[in-house]
């Protein structure tokens, strides 16, 4: 069992790394930040496949952006976190003025997965803010030493994978002849076992008549 939970957590862990890594990749963003955010889409209820494609389509809305009063760049020109730009965006939401069509404009700005990220931008800044902290309260944010730990292990594993695959491949080559050989006998003898019942159908019968009995009686 104590097997079993180290196991669990294990996979946990490198889980949520994968997940963080891939978050980082497409926002530039820290591990930290990025760790949050998954913890923010989890508990949202956002699956996490929803949350990359609707990342990846929202710097490319700027002139969208600019119409909700939200920007891409500080004024030095520095590109701002993509958290820090999601909290405007979500404020925007959460305030939205009347009338306004949410489900249109989270497409807008997301694409076609906008729709998902609606009870994330429902929550607004504060409520961001608050899952964050509630992530660092029970030890779910990742630093880059924790990401990098996790692309150390996936390299591993996929070693470990192509080297049994290839071991596998070469036991099987070595094998290969002799199975052949012997699947031909067996595949010989039954043919010939075949043609002789054919030949003689009393022996069949016999045969049959046998079969029944022991089963009748709990023998086959």
């Amino acid at each position: 069992a104590l097997a079993l939970g180290l196991k669990g957590a294990d996979e946990a862990f490198i889980d949520l790394g994968r997940q963080t890594r891939g978050i980082q990749r497409l926002t530039g963003d820290t591990a930290e930040d990025a760790s949050k955010l998954v913890f923010v889409a989890q508990r949202s209820g956002v699956e996490f496949d929803k949350i990359g494609p609707s990342i990846t389509r929202l710097p490319k809305n700027s002139a969208h952006l600019s119409d909700i009063a939200v920007a891409l760049q500080d004024a030095s020109g520095k590109t701002r976190p993509f958290v820090d730009v999601l909290g405007d965006v979500a404020d925007y939401f959460q305030h939205a003025p009347a009338g306004i069509d949410k489900t249109a404009e989270a497409v807008a700005l997301f694409g076609r997965g906008g729709t998902a990220m609606l009870p994330i931008l429902d929550r607004g800044r504060s409520g961001i803010a608050a899952l964050s902290a509630e992530a660092e309260r029970m030890g779910k944010v990742l630093g880059q030493d924790d990401v990098d730990q996790v692309i150390k292990h996936i390299t591993a594993q996929r070693k470990l994978d192509a080297a049994i695959s290839s071991a596998k491949e070469n036991i099987g080559a070595a094998i290969d002849p002799a199975y052949t050989t012997f699947l031909r006998g067996v595949a010989g003898t039954v043919g010939e076992v075949a043609s002789f019942l054919e030949a003689h159908p009393l022996a069949g019968q016999i045969t049959a008549d046998v079969a029944g009995i022991g089963a009748a009686i709990g023998l086959i």
